[in-house]
């Protein structure tokens, strides 16, 4: 699992959907969102250069069971990539039907790729 100072706050999860910049990829659209453009509170600052959040919809399983393995999968991608790169920003992986199809290995493969 992602250490929680590496999570996406709630609160700016809808930032950095509605104003990242997307890019497209078979398994996921990634969002990505600078630091300096996120708009924080009054007396809130950042305690990390880096945060992802993971989003399954209910279009792609109805069964919780079955998204929660894929964030799982996807956040373990993502631990492993941070260990060859470290990008800055705010990362949110909206992840497309595709994904059930994809063993472990092509997701670490997209995540690793994408995150360069």
């Amino acid at each position: 699992m992602l250490p929680k100072k590496f999570r996406t706050p709630g609160h700016l999860v809808f930032q950095v959907i509605s104003k990242g910049k997307s890019l497209q990829v078979p398994l996921y659209v990634l969002k990505h969102l600078a630091l300096d453009k996120v708009v924080l509170a009054k007396d809130e600052r950042l305690k990390a250069n880096i945060y992802f959040s993971v989003l399954v919809s209910k279009k792609i399983s109805k069964k919780a069971t079955v998204r929660n393995l894929l964030k799982r999968r996807v956040l373990e991608a993502i631990k492993k990539a941070l260990d060859s790169n470290k990008p800055n920003g705010f990362y949110a992986f909206m992840l497309k039907k595709e994904i059930l199809k994809a063993d472990f290995k092509q997701i670490c493969e997209s995540v690793e790729k994408n995150l360069q």
